[in-house]
């Protein structure tokens, strides 16, 4: 008999099976780990957004005669990260000396990604305003 030409090198069956169950646990992981930085980012970007969205009706309410301050219930303004699917809630608390202005964005409770908004404000300003004070 002639010794055999053909090399016995490769990976059996065994080794190849191992080695892509290694390589798709890892990938798993990363997909998952993507995922919830992506959640994270939507979440952050969110409040990010309500939060000025907040301050500017803060300051639009505030610069209004002390007189005049009411409560009001308005949509998000199209631009903003919630379209016009969220809610800006003023509310007006009235105290003996001074009035307290509370500005509140809500998320809209059908959009994805916001399922660490739903049921709390994604911002809340209070400010408290005295008779007379007013910034021109």
């Amino acid at each position: 008999m002639y010794p055999s030409t053909r090399k016995n090198g490769g990976f059996t069956l065994v080794e190849v099976m191992v080695s892509i169950g290694l390589i798709g646990t890892v990938v798993a992981i990363f997909a998952g780990a993507m995922i919830t930085a992506y959640r994270s980012l939507t979440v952050s970007r969110g409040r990010l957004d309500a939060q000025g969205i907040a301050f500017d009706r803060l300051w639009e309410v505030y610069q209004e005669s002390y007189e005049s301050l009411q409560d009001s219930d308005i949509r998000t303004p199209e631009y903003s990260s919630f379209s016009t699917n969220g809610w800006v809630r003023v509310r007006i608390l009235p105290h003996t000396d001074h009035r307290e202005i509370v500005v509140q964005v809500w998320a809209p409770r059908d959009m994805a990604g916001r399922s660490a908004l739903a049921g709390v404000p994604a911002a809340e300003f209070r400010v408290l305003r005295y008779p007379g004070e007013r910034l021109e």
